[in-house]
């Protein structure tokens, strides 16, 4: 069986890429959105109601229900192929949370892991659009900022659990491009 993470910043569009792929591989894997799991476990306790509250939640709270929540992907990991839909870094109050720290990466054992980045004007404009979310109101320089820390944490995670480590590039208009090179790398 394996693990596949795959990253990007809000609004890179890695999950309609991913969705797409997956249609084509016809359900060779299982997603499993890292961050809805983890919004399951947190409303469960009662700790928040919208999974955008999530990150403003104290880091203590959040790294017991990101173990939690990779326990869970590893059982389920244990019976199927599971690509891990996330975020690399996730932006909190004064500072960035490492999506997947070195416990979670060494519980999840990833064989490889790819990121999804868009130009950040890109990402800006999409996220403008986007009314199904509560958005912080980053900038472009932000956002490129956020995306370089992530090729840095994406690169770091190779290092501490061996994975392969890829990029597909997703411009706006060319969503099929960017699932058929991220079918390539799945198959």
């Amino acid at each position: 069986m394996k693990t596949i993470i795959i990253m990007g910043v809000p609004g890179c569009g890695k999950t309609s890429v991913l969705e797409l792929a997956i249609k084509k591989l016809k359900n060779k894997y299982k997603i499993v959105n890292y961050g809805t799991l983890m919004f399951e476990i947190l409303k469960t306790k009662k700790l928040v109601k919208t999974r955008d509250e999530m990150r403003k939640l104290n880091e203590k709270i959040q790294s017991n229900a990101q173990k939690q929540t990779a326990e869970k992907i590893k059982k389920l990991a244990k019976k199927q192929n599971i690509i891990i839909d996330t975020h690399c870094s996730i932006q909190t109050k004064n500072s960035y949370l490492i999506g997947l720290p070195e416990n979670i990466l060494k519980i999840l054992n990833p064989d490889q892991i790819i990121l999804v980045e868009s130009s950040p004007k890109e990402i800006f404009d999409r996220r403008a659009k986007d009314e199904t979310r509560v958005r912080d109101n980053d900038s472009v320089e932000k956002i490129n900022f956020q995306q370089e820390i992530n090729r840095t944490i994406a690169l770091s995670f190779c290092v501490l659990t061996k994975a392969l480590f890829c990029i597909v590039e997703n411009k706006t208009g060319h969503l099929m491009k960017s699932s058929n090179d991220l079918m390539e790398l799945l198959k």
